[in-house]
């Protein structure tokens, strides 16, 4: 065809690697370890608490070259309406973020989110304790929990 230019290359595809987002470690703390049962405030927080947040706030900080940010994930157990709950899980997941700052993290990189109920560790604690309530507490403990999720990127 006389309007093709014969000589014109075809541009080449260049494939470059986009460092990507990942998980880098997960740290999943029980609530009743770190709490008074259905509190979250740092008044609240148990002795154990202070101890776990600390050594993971010396990982996050030993690890942080590795570190591109931090997510703090505040959960609840079904137990009581599902406003308390997402409060209550939110903060949580604030008390933990202060004491990740007062240990040395860098509070510009931690996000925090409360989660309320969702995602349950263990659904049927209700059903299988409907009228034993102290075995229900018990079962339920897996769910009330504060995930500390610290992300890195790396070139896919």
């Amino acid at each position: 065809l006389s309007r093709v230019e014969q000589n014109k290359a075809c541009a080449k595809t260049v494939y470059v690697n986009v460092p990507v987002q990942t998980a880098f470690k997960k740290y999943t703390l029980e609530a009743n370890t770190l709490f008074a049962y259905a509190k979250s405030g740092s008044n609240d927080m148990l002795q154990k608490g202070h101890e776990e947040v600390k050594e993971i706030a010396t990982q996050i900080i030993n690890q942080q070259d590795q570190i591109s940010h931090i997510s703090v994930f505040g959960y609840t157990d079904p137990t009581g309406t599902e406003a308390f709950n997402q409060q209550l899980s939110l903060q949580r997941a604030e008390t933990i973020r202060n004491f990740l700052t007062i240990y040395g993290v860098a509070r510009q990189n931690i996000s925090i989110e409360g989660r309320g109920e969702q995602d349950l560790v263990v659904n049927d604690c209700q059903i299988r304790y409907a009228t034993d309530k102290m075995a229900r507490e018990q079962c339920n403990l897996p769910n009330r929990r504060v995930e500390i999720i610290a992300y890195g990127i790396k070139a896919e």
